[in-house]
């Protein structure tokens, strides 16, 4: 049996965090409403929702990926 890795939280103090959890409560609506994801209504709530970020930044994306545990081997 596989461990899962652990979720990353979201920081509700930032406004990436905040935008993170926007997203998570439309789709939520939506699947509450509809008992699905119709994908024209996810790509229109994704669409909308990827305006807010500037993709263009010379910055480097950066991850966080959480080390292993010791003893854990590589997959």
């Amino acid at each position: 049996m596989t461990t899962p890795e652990p979720k990353t939280p979201v920081d509700r103090n930032t406004r990436v965090g905040r935008a993170v959890i926007a997203l998570h409560q439309q789709l939520t609506d939506l699947e509450g409403r509809t008992d699905e994801w119709p994908g024209a209504d996810v790509v229109a709530i994704l669409s909308d929702w990827l305006e807010q970020f500037d993709f263009t930044a010379l910055a480097p994306a950066v991850a966080r990926i959480p080390p292993r545990p010791p003893g854990q081997a590589c997959e």
